[in-house]
Parts: structure tokens; sequence; C-alpha cells
């Protein structure tokens, strides 16, 4: 039997301001907890993938950079692609400061 979801828009915009990215998706949007810590290195760094929530093998990461500078799209880039080797379906939200890239 199919689960029904109510959405409130507001409260997706609430959670989304505060990054309370696990709550949205298990609790207003039926995912899954996952907590796999992924490690990914690009250009002799390694950075660290959060694993946030799965719904049948498509996991969202969050990396959180400590940083000064913001990771640019080039390096972003190369981090998915380093992580679909072994997550193949995927995303990675990049937290910086008050901002989230998707």
């Amino acid at each position: 039997m199919a689960m029904t979801i109510t959405l409130n828009k507001g409260r997706i915009l609430e959670l989304l301001s505060k990054n309370k990215l696990k709550e949205l998706f298990t609790q207003h949007l039926g995912w899954n907890n996952f907590n796999q810590t992924m490690p990914v290195q690009v250009e002799g760094i390694t950075y660290t993938l959060n694993g946030i929530v799965e719904k049948e093998g498509f996991a969202i990461y969050e990396l959180i950079n400590r940083g000064s500078e913001p990771i640019k799209y080039d390096l972003r880039k190369k981090i998915s692609n380093k992580l679909a080797k072994t997550q193949l379906e995927h995303l990675i939200v990049f937290t910086e400061k008050n901002e989230q890239i998707w």
C-alpha cells in the first residue's frame, strides 16, 4: 500500500532555510535515515560526505565546507564523479556557511 504524504510548503521552506534536511526528508517526504560517512579523495584532499537519507538506492549526502573559500563548481563535479564510482544514484548538498548548493 502506498504511503500518502501531505506537504506543507511553509514548513518545507522553513526546514530548508534551517538546514534541517534529515527532518525534511524523513518526517515530511518519507525517506529513510542514512548515516553512512563516505570519504572521497580529490586532488590529494579527502572530503567527508555525511549520509543524510536514502530511498530505494538513491542517497543524499552533505559536505560541510569549513574552509574560508567556497568549493568551486569544477571541484564539486569531481567530488560527485568520484562518489558515483561507489554510489551511482546520489545527490550532494554542499553546505557553505548559510548557503546550500544542490
